[in-house]
């Protein structure tokens, strides 16, 4: 019989006997079939955990019930080789049994029937760590996954601006990114493969409303009542503070008798607004305190050219439409 030895031709010799870095992949297989193990001793892990968190099924009426009892792997009918040689999968046969349990009208004792049941065939692990399907002799790359959640970060703009952002990810589906720009506005990405396809976060909130609720209000008040408290004001209290800048309207204060625009929606107040409001006949007005905030749902919506929830849907699939075509 010829062993093939290694000859090593350096000079340095090896401290340690290299480990065989793939007995972990291999190790996790058999354990997660627990071939081995008898069926009364198995750990509730891998595969014995599937089958014991689908089992039992139970019928509506709850008088029949499929309960799930043991399984076991037998031996692939061709070798590894042969499986290469003939485009075949490496694979063994799992079987289940299962139990029955009817309960019957008259009896006392339900009735029981067990089956072993043939399930398909399991692809096996070679010695190599590999599996081998149809001929080809595949790995399981094992790689990092996102936990979902929400995560926030921040970047620095070729300017040197900091720009803060958060990241929203699902346990299944599209990642939902937002991102602050230069100009402090607030941008929703939905792709990260075409992160210039962005539009603001008021359109992206307009399109989640519900128009049926509160026909009477608006998409815009809609937005701010999420973000913000809004107050009736007095106009002589206001005009007594040393400053009101962080005070937003919430609608346009027209002078009735002139019928003509005093300040337009989202304006920040000024002494100056305040003075031509009161000569304007006005003693209170709407407003919100963009404190809380430094305005940024504001500025979005000064921005943001839908203004309802159907302007929002088609600004947002004709973006979508673009990233598939380019």
């Amino acid at each position: 019989m010829n062993t093939e030895i290694r000859k090593n031709f350096g000079k340095l010799t090896e401290a340690i006997e290299p480990p065989n870095l793939l007995q972990n992949q291999i190790d996790s297989f058999f354990e997660f079939l627990q071939r081995d193990v008898p069926t009364t001793h198995r750990k509730k892990a891998g595969l014995e955990a599937v089958f014991r968190e689908v089992f039992p099924i139970v019928s509506y009426d709850e008088k029949s019930r499929l309960e799930y009892v043991s399984y076991s792997i037998g031996e692939s009918s061709l070798t590894e080789m042969d499986c290469i040689d003939q485009n075949c999968t490496y694979a063994a046969p799992l079987q289940v049994k299962l139990r029955l349990r009817l309960e019957v009208e008259g009896q006392s004792k339900p009735f029981y029937s067990e089956e072993e049941i043939f399930m398909g065939e399991l692809p096996i692990v070679t010695e190599r760590g590999s599996f081998i399907i149809n001929g080809a002799e595949r790995v399981v790359v094992s790689q990092l996954h996102r936990s979902p959640g929400v995560s926030f970060e921040e970047s620095i703009h070729t300017s040197g601006k900091t720009l803060h952002g958060f990241r929203i990810i699902p346990d299944r589906g599209t990642w939902i990114e937002a991102q602050f720009d230069q100009h402090d506005l607030l941008y929703v990405y939905l792709d990260r493969r075409r992160r210039r396809r962005k539009f603001l976060i008021t359109t992206f909130l307009r399109a989640l409303l519900d128009d049926e609720k509160d026909k009477e209000k608006d998409s815009d008040q809609k937005i701010i009542e999420l973000f913000y408290n809004i107050e009736n004001l007095s106009i002589d209290e206001l005009l007594k503070r040393d400053n009101v800048s962080n005070y937003v309207l919430v609608e346009p204060m027209f002078d009735r008798a002139k019928g003509a625009v005093l300040a337009k929606a989202f304006e920040p107040l000024t002494k100056t607004y305040l003075r031509a409001f009161q000569k304007a006949g006005e003693s209170k007005l709407r407003a919100i305190d963009t404190s809380v905030d430094e305005g940024a749902i504001i500025r979005c919506l000064k921005k943001d050219t839908t203004k309802n929830k159907d302007e929002a849907l088609k600004e947002i699939y004709k973006k979508i439409k673009t990233w598939r075509t380019t």
